[in-house]
């Protein structure tokens, strides 16, 4: 009798250290699931804004190259400054410049190491591309270089690795 009653106060102390570790598993396991859920989540919302974002661009070179009769120049050897020199086109015509707003707010904002000038930027928050007859059929296309920031094609950044993650408003997979 003594021990069963000695065996009632050991457990009703607390839990053993399996008890306590198996917790500790399922904790890190729910833990585990949402934030990998939340960053999924997180980079589908990113790539939805960069998506809209290149399609509102697109009606507003289009609307540029029938007013002026050429599309927007890619002038720049850098992608900063075809970001940069693209955004200065654009909002210099008023109906075009009617179409870009309707541009998320983050969207337009200062391009790193241009002097505080500003460009389209991609959900990412990096400076988007532009190719005056970069896309399919020499037509103009917008590129955000997705969440690792590499494959502009400049010197050094070219390869496939770098450009699979590339969002491009032409629907061409890199």
């Amino acid at each position: 009798m003594k021990s069963f009653t000695n065996n009632l106060v050991r457990r009703s102390r607390g839990m053993t250290l399996v008890e306590v570790m198996v917790v500790m598993v399922v904790l890190a396991i729910l833990v585990s699931i949402v934030v990998g859920v939340s960053s999924y989540v997180t980079d589908r919302a990113k790539r939805e804004q960069t998506i809209l974002t290149q399609s509102v661009l697109k009606k507003a070179i289009e609307v540029f190259g029938t007013i002026k009769k050429d599309y927007p120049s890619s002038d720049g050897t850098e992608l900063k400054d075809r970001c940069v020199s693209l955004y200065e086109q654009l909002v210099d015509v008023p109906k075009v410049k009617a179409i870009l707003a309707e541009l998320p707010a983050q969207a337009i904002a200062e391009v790193p190491n241009t002097g505080g000038k500003k460009g389209f930027m991609d959900g990412y928050d990096k400076p988007m591309d532009y190719k005056k007859n970069g896309g399919i059929g020499g037509v103009p296309v917008v590129i955000s270089l997705g969440p690792d920031g590499k494959g502009s094609g400049d010197e050094g950044d070219n390869n496939a690795d770098d450009r699979a993650d590339n969002i491009r408003s032409d629907g061409r997979v890199n």
